[in-house]
């Protein structure tokens, strides 16, 4: 995967409130039928292994940043964001992880932006 800036975001916008796919990795918002169903959710790639998700919340002012760093056996994702939608599906659509790779999940303090989506199955 080509390495991109560290504040090059992988959706643009147009202008006019719809999102333009720039990397594969946001294809799957950009074509699928359940892309409301991921739009809290926008993914940065910082290195070729690891990836910042930023997560809006309607009810919070604030936006939770969590970190997915890709491994050759196991991933690790830290902190889990506000749940406004569901983080383990978001990831596993993005096609990034490895089928059946574990994940394994650090929570680095306990503030609702960084933990209310814990109940994390994988």
């Amino acid at each position: 995967m080509p390495r991109l800036p560290l504040s090059t975001p992988l959706t643009t916008s147009n202008g006019d409130s719809t999102t333009k796919s720039t990397n594969s990795l946001t294809k799957y918002n950009d074509d699928n039928e359940n892309a409301k169903k991921f739009d809290a959710f926008i993914v940065k790639q910082i290195t070729d292994n690891i990836f910042c998700i930023e997560e809006n919340s309607s009810n919070f002012e604030a936006k939770s940043l969590i970190y997915l760093i890709i491994g050759e056996e196991k991933a690790c994702l830290i902190d889990t964001g506000f749940g406004s939608g569901d983080l383990n599906e978001y990831i596993q659509s993005l096609k990034i992880v490895k089928d059946k790779m574990k994940i394994i999940v650090i929570n680095t303090h306990n503030h609702c932006e960084e933990v209310s989506f814990f109940i994390f199955v994988n």
